[in-house]
Parts: structure tokens; sequence; C-alpha cells
């Protein structure tokens, strides 16, 4: 059991870092099936960890590390979006500018 814990948090943690990458490489199809994969192993652990309290334990530790690595996403996905969204204001300001001038 602790092998296939061992295996299943590596992974995890593989998974996690080839997302953050991808997500930054704006390749976010794979980065999607990448979470599925990790959706799965999560379910994998957590069926685990009810069986076993010692288990239970080292899940706290490798959820740390997992959430951490998330929050670093999700704020680099935030700034993104929030770039994102000021360059369509940005771009809707150049069309209003340029449909004013064409009229006169």
């Amino acid at each position: 059991m602790d092998e296939t814990l061992q295996l299943l948090s590596t992974e995890l943690h593989q998974l996690t870092e080839q997302i953050s990458v991808l997500i930054k490489e704006e390749n976010t199809e794979l980065a999607l099936e990448l979470i599925d994969r990790r959706l799965v192993i999560l379910m994998q652990l957590k069926k685990i960890s009810d069986t076993n309290e010692q288990v239970k334990v080292q899940m706290k530790d490798i959820i740390v590390n997992v959430i951490n690595i998330d929050e670093f996403i999700t704020s680099y996905l935030l700034v993104q979006q929030e770039s994102v969204a000021e360059k369509l204001l940005l771009l809707d300001k150049v069309n209003k500018a340029n449909q004013a001038y064409q009229k006169i």
C-alpha cells in the first residue's frame, strides 16, 4: 500500500507541475486532460486514505503541496484574465474611436 501511495503521489505531483507549465504556455486543452487525470488520482488516493488512518495523515502533506501549486495557477490565471479584459476594453475604445472618425 505504501508503494501505491508513493507512486500515486509522485504522479499527482508531476501532473500538477505539468499543468502549471501548460497553463503558462496557454495550452489549455492538454492542461484540462491532465486535470482530469489528476482528479482520478485524487479519487484513488481518497479511497486508500478512507481505509487506512496512517495514509490519511500522509495524504494531508500531499494535498497541501497540490493546493500550494493550485493557488499559484489560480493567481496566474486571474492575472491573465484581467489582462485579457483590459485588452478587450482597449479594443472596444479603439473601435468606437474608429467609428466616430469614419462618421466625420
